[in-house]
């Protein structure tokens, strides 16, 4: 018997990932990070029904993640810390459970971007990656404040 849901535990499994990336990853990437990304993508495998255009998007996001490691590009680290590997995994969840239509509302309103499935992922995930690098900005600006006094 399952304790909960598939939706649940992903949805559970991004938010964990997403307060390690607020409240412990505020400066750079941990093995914290890595250790909580790679258990976080277990779980989405598990959990989530992933489309092929998904996994195809996921995939390349990884083997990108693999190079920038190998190849000691820092200046990419940033793409691969807990925050914005939670809101891939948050909005990956939102999608397989349909809802991220407000994601598709974005896309249908800026002619530029092509309709679809992949589009609405990205749009979904910057979105959320930036409100949630704002939340972590705020928060660590309220921690800065007493030193500054």
């Amino acid at each position: 018997m399952a304790l909960v849901s598939p939706l649940v535990g992903a949805l559970l499994s991004a938010f964990f990932v997403l307060i390690i990336g607020v409240f412990i990853e505020k400066h750079y990437v941990s093995i914290v990070s890595v250790v909580a990304n790679i258990l976080s993508l277990l779980v989405v495998f598990v959990t989530v029904d992933l489309s092929l255009a998904a996994l195809a998007m996921l995939s390349v996001y990884l083997a990108i993640g693999i190079v920038a490691w190998r190849s000691e590009l820092n200046q990419l680290y940033f793409l691969f810390g807990c925050k914005t590997y939670g809101s891939l995994v948050l909005v990956l969840t939102l999608n397989s459970a349909q809802l991220l239509s407000w994601s598709d509302w974005i896309v249908s309103h800026i002619p530029s971007l092509p309709a679809g499935e992949v589009t609405s992922i990205v749009v979904g995930w910057i979105t959320i990656a930036a409100l949630v690098n704002v939340v972590a900005w705020v928060l660590m600006r309220g921690e800065m404040l007493p030193e500054l006094q």
